[in-house]
Parts: C-alpha cells; sequence; structure tokens
C-alpha cells in the first residue's frame, strides 16, 4: 500500500484538489485510492500537523477548527488518525492520499521522524508531493486571504520556501517533487488535472465540474474587508462566527455586484518582490523549478532595503472607487442588526 502526501504550498489549487478529491471520493475507493474523510475537517488532513508540531505552534486557523485549545486540538488529532486507520482497514486500498497546506514548513529532524513512522504506519511506499508558485502572483494570493480574516494588508516579504524544500528532500530523498504551480506547465493547465497524473489517478475519474481556478475576490471588495474587517485574528468561537458572517456578506456582495476589477499588482510593486525573492535562483538551480515568464536575471538586484507597506488597497492596486463604496454600502446594510435584534438587546440589558 502506498501513501501520497501533498503538502501545498498554500494557495496553490490545494483547495481546488482537496474538493475535488472530495467529490470524488466513492468513486476513488471503487478504484483502489483511498482519500480518508477525518471528522473535523472532512476536506483535509490538518491532524497531522499538530500530531507532531509543539502544541504552542499549532496554527490558529487549525485551532480555530479544532478546538481553540492546543490540547483538545491534539486530542481530537489522535482521534482523527484513529479514524483514518479504521477507513484504511475497512477499505484496504491500493493507494491512500492525504493533503494539507500546513505541512508546509521545515520541522526537526525528530519530527520529522514521528511523521515518517506515522505514515509508515499507514502504507510501505512514501511520496510526498508540494507546488510552489511565482512569489508575485502568491503575494497577491495571500494578502486576499489575509483580509477576509483581519484588517491588515500583508507585508511583501520574501517567500521562505528553501527551508521546507530542502527539508523535505532530506527527510524523504527521490520521494519528495515539487512541481510550478502555472497554468503554462500544469498538465492540461490545471493544478487537478496535473496532481491527478502525478498520483496516477484515471483522468476519467476527475469530477466533471472540476474547477481549479479559485476565483479571487475583486480589488474592491478586498478594499471592502480591509474597511470592515479587526485587526486581529478570531481566537473565540463568537469571533469565528462573526468573521464568517462578515466573509460571507463580502463576498455575496461582490458576486452580485457588477463591475468587478480583477486585482493586479502595480508593477512596481510585482518588479520588487521579484527581486527581493532571493531563494527563487536556489528553487531553480537546486529543485529545477522555473517560472514562466520571470525575469531571473532582476532576481536579487537593485532591493530596496526596505521593506514597503501598505496602509490602502490603492497602493497595491488600481481599484473603481464607486464601486468600492456601492459594495460598502451594501455591505454594512446586510451586516447592520435587525429591529428585532435590536430589540432584543434592548430587553436583555
Amino acid at each position: 500500500m502506498s501513501v501520497i502526501l501533498h503538502i501545498g504550498q498554500p494557495k496553490t489549487g490545494t483547495t481546488a484538489i482537496q474538493n475535488a478529491l472530495v467529490a470524488q471520493r466513492d468513486l476513488l475507493i471503487k478504484h483502489g485510492t483511498l482519500y480518508p474523510s477525518p471528522k473535523h475537517i472532512p476536506y483535509v488532513h490538518h491532524f497531522l500537523p499538530v500530531l507532531i508540531e509543539d502544541p504552542d505552534k499549532i496554527a490558529q486557523h487549525t485551532l480555530n477548527r479544532m478546538g481553540f485549545s492546543p490540547t483538545v486540538c491534539k486530542g481530537m488529532a489522535r482521534e482523527e488518525l484513529a479514524l483514518v486507520r479504521q477507513q484504511v482497514d475497512a477499505v484496504q486500498p491500493k493507494q491512500i492520499i492525504l493533503s494539507s497546506e500546513s505541512m508546509f514548513r521545515s520541522f526537526s529532524t525528530a519530527k520529522f521522524d514521528h511523521l515518517k513512522q506515522l505514515l509508515a504506519d499507514l502504507g510501505d511506499e512514501v511520496r510526498v508531493v508540494a507546488y510552489l508558485r511565482n512569489p508575485a502572483d502568491h503575494y497577491m494570493s495571500r494578502a486576499q486571504q489575509q483580509l477576509r480574516n483581519r484588517a491588515e494588508i500583508v507585508s511583501p516579504d520574501p517567500n521562505r520556501t528553501i527551508g521546507p524544500l530542502t527539508a523535505y528532500r532530506a527527510a524523504f530523498g527521490d520521494a519528495f517533487e515539487c512541481r510550478v504551480y502555472d497554468r503554462k506547465v500544469l498538465r492540461d493547465g490545471d493544478v487537478i488535472r496535473d496532481f491527478w497524473d502525478y498520483a496516477g489517478l484515471d483522468p476519467n475519474l476527475m469530477p466533471s465540474n472540476a474547477d481549479s481556478d479559485n476565483s479571487s475576490i475583486s480589488a474592491e471588495a478586498m478594499s471592502v474587508f480591509l474597511r470592515i474587517n479587526p485587526p486581529t485574528d478570531a481566537k473565540t468561537p463568537d469571533e469565528a462566527k462573526e468573521h464568517s458572517r462578515r466573509r460571507r456578506a463580502v463576498l455575496q456582495a461582490d458576486a452580485d455586484l457588477p463591475g468587478a476589477t480583477k486585482p493586479r499588482l502595480r508593477p512596481e510593486i510585482r518588479d520588487y518582490i521579484i527581486r527581493s525573492n532571493t531563494e527563487l535562483l536556489q528553487q531553480r538551480d537546486e529543485f529545477g523549478l522555473v517560472f514562466p515568464g520571470l525575469d531571473y536575471s532582476i532576481v536579487g538586484q537593485n532591493v530596496p532595503t526596505q521593506t514597503p507597506t501598505f496602509s490602502r488597497i490603492e497602493e497595491l492596486c488600481e481599484l473603481d472607487p464607486a464601486r468600492r463604496d456601492a459594495l460598502e454600502a451594501r455591505v454594512r446594510a446586510e451586516l447592520a442588526p435587525s429591529w428585532r435584534h435590536r430589540l432584543r438587546q434592548l430587553v436583555a440589558h
């Protein structure tokens, strides 16, 4: 029995791959491949980093989904692993696929040994795959993700990928493979099709409505997220619920209001990101990762000494101010408490 561990990198179509595997889970089982279904987060296997990571280093988004307490989270992760083992025993597949973008990090040798033992208990052959993205495109996607959760524009610091890549190569040797996330080089221009090919899955088992284009929000929606979100992560169930309510309101209004501006980094910001990401040369020379259209001659050249910071989305990309204002008005109207809610609050006090 073989095991494939898909580790991201985050913002490289991981959700699309996971959703496709979930959609075809029953059909894949019939053809010898199991994508296990955890209890607490059914489409992804974040219990893996929880099991091997120190309690104080568990990602906040994972804590939000698995109990908000490191102790509770660890207990849930052990339950998830036991459930996966039960599914493996019941199905007896030829191949198991596990996926968690939270695994894209450098672990200590001891933690990698723990991981390898966990995987070896599931199968006798283990392969690990990671996708990497042009850092400018990755930054825009990461900035959007951050804005969905808190009122902050993430700094365009250089991506730190060589650490995880080197660590996984040291731990898994030739069983570790990294691939470029770019339509120009992906199989059929599609990350789902590309992963299907890597895993040796029959293309006919792909979902008919598979969509690897996890459409970004508009530039105007990015600005609205910045205006309505608090500058902190959700740390309690109530805060997480309120974050979700705001997020749904913005996404729905953005979908309903025509004239969306696709967010594109201003040329000077894109240029800075490419110049400052010196690991691009190591990715190319040591791991064979070459991003189409990227000018490698400017990497590491004339890099400003100070990392730019941003307080407005307009500093990152162009947008339509009129649409932004109309979008914000819609969202605030949707989020405003109803008269029934206000009356309940008055009665309660």
